[in-house]
This record gives structure tokens, sequence and C-alpha cells, in this order.
């Protein structure tokens, strides 16, 4: 019983900031309405004039020491491309930051993660700090090792509980 409790005040500061970050994964809608919209620069259909190196090339230039990390490809048909690109300063793993260009390289929507003051900062924390992927020493291992606990803290409840129920059942 005493290891119970004391494995429980161990395994308490990262089981609320695990449960917080995944609430607030679970209720993103109410918060991420306060991140600013992006800058939209055009709207409508734009016109094929390009060709995918000219979107490709205006997207590195936008963010020079970005990483690109994913590449929105369904909007082709109608000659739009889309990107998620990962500055040096975000926290994600995919980054926050996107842009939306034509496929001669207008920029039509263009989002920087940096620029969304304090709500975008926790809007680039929560799902790294939920799923363990931040870059900071030991981390992973961390929420790895918070996951454990919580599992034997389970288990040592059911056994504890089980077995104060078998003391008081009555004698046949």
């Amino acid at each position: 019983m005493v290891a119970h409790r004391q494995w429980g005040v161990i395994a308490a500061a990262p089981a609320i900031l695990l449960m917080l970050t995944g609430m607030l994964m679970s209720w993103s809608w109410l918060w991420r309405s306060h991140l600013p919209a992006p800058d939209t620069f055009a709207t409508g259909t734009p016109v094929a004039s390009g060709t995918l190196l000219a979107a490709f090339r205006r997207i590195e230039q936008e963010w020079p020491d970005g990483t690109v990390r994913l590449i929105d490809v369904s909007e082709m048909s109608s000659n739009r491309l889309t990107a998620r690109v990962r500055q040096p300063e975000e926290v994600h793993p995919n980054g926050r930051t996107s842009i939306t260009v034509s496929l001669s390289g207008d920029v039509i929507e263009r989002y920087d993660a940096l620029q969304a003051g304090v709500t975008g900062k926790v809007d680039d924390l929560v799902y790294p700090l939920h799923s363990g992927r931040v870059d900071w020493p030991g981390w992973h291992l961390g929420v790895v090792i918070c996951g454990l606990i919580l599992t034997g803290l389970s288990l040592s409840g059911m056994a504890t509980w089980l077995g104060t129920r078998k003391r008081q059942a009555p004698p046949p």
C-alpha cells in the first residue's frame, strides 16, 4: 500500500501534464479559434501557368531556414500546393507553419506559426509534449516510464482492492 502511494506521488506531475495536453488536443477547437488567421493573398482557383518546380522554389524562398515536412497535393487539380514547414524555433516535429502557393509560384495563403503569439506557442507544444516527441533529453523516455508507472499503479490498486475483498468475504 505504501509503495502504491509513493509511485503515485512520483507519477503525479508528469501524469497531470500528459492528461492536460491530451485534453488540450481533444478540446483544441476551444483555444485554436484564438489563433491568428493565415494571411490570404488570393482567392479562387489559380490559373495553371507554372510548374511544380516553381511552386517548390517559392515555398523554399518564404522560409529558407525552415524544413518542408509535409506536402499536400490534394488540390493539385486546382493548381494549388500546400506545404507544412518546420522553422528552427518550432518544437512541433512537423512544424505549424504553412504556405499555399499556385503552381506558378504565387503565394495564396501563408501562416507563420512563430508570429502567432502565446496561443501559437501552446499550439506548437501540445502534441509534442503529449506524445513524447519533444527534443529535450530524456523526455520521450520519461513519457514511457510515466505510462509504465500508471499501468503499475492500476494493477497494484486492483490487486489491493481484490485482496481487501477476499479478506472481507464471509466464511462459507
